[in-house]
């Protein structure tokens, strides 16, 4: 049978199997810097209609490994599919971790929306010689909305410089003689008026001072967001980016106008690109799950850092830092509830 190749293969990677007859599952785990684990579904037609309780027991699993080893825990579901098309529905509405699925053949089907590899176990599973047949029938995750975010603000940024370049300022300065700037930034003191522009606190999150300021913000909205998009889901990613750029530049305005500070200016992605950083954050520390090439640690270092550069230097909206990432972590925990809610629903 297909799924006892896949017990001796996992075997021979140094992974060994947990006692757990209460699962419709095999659990085999793999002890290294966190917890590896791989749940073996030899049979997973009765999760077709029910991607929910699949989530949910996938979630379960990890949460259980989590308190008994007390490390993070990543998990790989590995299903034996006799049909690759139905079984799809459990890769793509999973969000929890990576699904994998093996046809009657052998060969290890990864769709685009779950990563290519998993600490080794991809080369463990693969039929000889298919490696790079999986590869190209089955590329890895591409974060469709990490970059279209990044080229809306390239888009933005450009028609920024040539403007200024051509009103008398410089391409490569901050864009003052640039109108479209003056558009779409946000100045304070316009919503100590009785009809403030909304807009602007939406097109504030994709305007930037120049492009060493752009640079900055788009260099971590690429390193964080595919991850983010992953782990959280296309969908909700966006939704969390946008709403907590709008909070950010909101909270922003309220910070000046108390402070007195009406004639501030501030534009920048800053807000948003946090509020990526904090939902990761909430995902790694309150589900306990580990998320590929990203730690608690580098996140709070990030948050500390920048938040301290903030009070050092002058002309920095320390505010919209914190306000964006505050909002991320917030996404983070009603991302979290609601997927261990939906599961525990399923259940019952």
């Amino acid at each position: 049978m297909q799924a006892d190749r896949i017990r001796q293969r996992l075997g021979r990677g140094g992974f060994e199997q947990l006692q757990a007859d209460t699962l419709p599952c095999d659990v085999w785990i793999r002890r290294g810097e966190n917890l590896q684990a791989v749940c073996l579904f030899p049979n997973a037609a009765a999760f077709r209609e029910k991607p929910a309780a699949f989530r949910g027991l996938l979630q379960r699993v990890c949460e259980t490994l989590c308190i008994q080893s007390g490390r993070a825990c990543s998990v790989l579901a590995l299903v034996v599919s006799s049909d690759i098309a139905a079984d799809r529905v459990l890769a793509d509405e999973n969000g929890f971790g990576p699904v994998w699925l093996t046809d009657p053949s052998g060969n290890l089907v990864i769709f685009d929306n779950q990563p290519g590899s998993f600490y080794g176990v991809e080369s463990l599973l693969q039929a000889p010689g298919k490696s790079g047949e999986r590869k190209r029938m089955f590329p890895d995750f591409f974060p469709w909305a990490t970059v279209s975010l990044a080229a809306l603000n390239l888009l933005i940024q450009l028609a920024i410089a040539v403007q200024s370049g051509y009103s008398g300022g410089s391409f490569w300065g901050t864009g003052d003689h640039s109108s479209l700037q003056k558009l779409l930034e946000l100045p304070v003191i316009l919503f100590t008026e009785a009809n403030p522009p909304w807009y602007r606190l939406f097109t504030a999150a994709f305007t930037h001072y120049g492009w060493r300021h752009f640079l900055n913000n788009m260099l971590v909205l690429l390193f964080l967001g595919k991850s983010a998009e992953r782990y959280a889901g296309r969908i909700y990613f966006l939704a969390s980016y946008l709403i907590s750029a709008v909070a950010a530049n909101g909270v922003s305005v309220l910070w000046y106008i108390m402070q007195n500070q009406l004639y501030v200016r501030t534009a920048g992605a800053s807000g948003a690109v946090f509020s990526i950083a904090g939902l990761l954050l909430a995902l790694l520390l309150l589900s306990r799950k580990s998320i590929a090439g990203v730690t608690p640690r580098q996140l709070i270092f990030m948050l500390v850092f920048t938040v301290y550069n903030g009070v050092a230097e002058q002309g920095v909206n320390n505010c919209a830092h914190i306000a964006g990432a505050a909002a991320g972590f917030c996404f983070g925990v009603v991302l979290i509830l609601s997927r261990k809610f939906s599961g525990q629903r399923s259940k019952n």
